[in-house]
């Protein structure tokens, strides 16, 4: 509403005066009312020039404020399926292992994303065998290349904003063969030759996480990931615990 009164110019919404009262405040609303109408975020329904609506984009273009507004929350991504050629351990219990990393890709306002868990589940297309990872393996590594400050296992990860961290997606044995493990040493089955899907389900404690799949054959002659891309995202999962402002 903008009103010229005896007591000088006002303009309200929902019950609040932005107006001061003195010439240059007026003149600076009565700018800002002008302004918002060219703009099409405001419309004078009536002709009298005192009662405004909002039109439609000035709902879109306020939205948009709010969310800037808001508390930005971590989230998390695939990043790729590796070899771990850069520092990760080379052998573990039953062979050499694969990775998959995992970034949390909040930077604008970097926080923690916690109790990061991934859990694995592969069937082949026959849907003959089904194994079933409940938490993955992490190796957690904390500081720069060259200077780390700490790097062990966990069950769940604790990952900064804009930092990756990994875990073991798969076991080569002596033998070439691909294997399936769980808490560290605990052999879960092997693969047979024929076409893979590992389903991915990727959860935090405060972060936006993802389920989704990699895909790929394994034959005598080696490993080939689905093209054109071996991972496929399916759906976002919310964090596992409510969220609240300033969380």
């Amino acid at each position: 509403m903008s009103l010229q009164t005896l007591d000088g110019y006002h303009v309200q919404t929902n019950g609040q005066n932005f107006a001061k009262g003195d010439a240059r405040s007026a003149a600076q609303w009565k700018s800002a009312v002008e302004e918002l109408e060219r703009l099409d975020l405001i419309e004078d329904r009536g002709g009298d020039r005192e009662v405004f609506f909002v039109t439609d984009p000035g709902y879109r273009v306020s939205e948009l404020l709010r969310q800037r507004e808001l508390p930005s929350a971590p989230a998390l991504q695939f990043v790729q399926w590796h070899s771990g050629e850069s520092g990760y351990p080379t052998n573990v219990p039953g062979g050499s292992p694969s990775w998959i990393s995992i970034r949390n890709a909040e930077v604008r306002s970097p926080q923690l994303a916690k109790n990061v868990s991934a859990q694995i589940e592969w069937i082949n297309d026959a849907r003959t065998t089904r194994l079933f990872v409940p938490e993955a393996d992490w190796y957690l590594r904390r500081g720069a290349p060259g200077k780390r400050t700490s790097e062990g296992w966990s069950t769940s990860a604790e990952i900064d904003g804009g930092d990756e961290q990994s875990c073991v997606l798969l076991v080569t044995d002596a033998e070439g063969r691909l294997w399936v493990y769980k808490q560290g040493a605990q052999p879960v089955g092997v693969l047979d030759y024929g076409h893979w899907t590992a389903n991915l389900l990727v959860t935090s404690d405060n972060a936006e996480g993802f389920e989704g799949s990699l895909g790929f054959t394994l034959t005598r002659s080696g490993l080939l990931t689905d093209l054109p891309k071996a991972f496929v995202m399916h759906r976002s999962v919310p964090p596992k615990l409510r969220r609240t402002n300033g969380a």
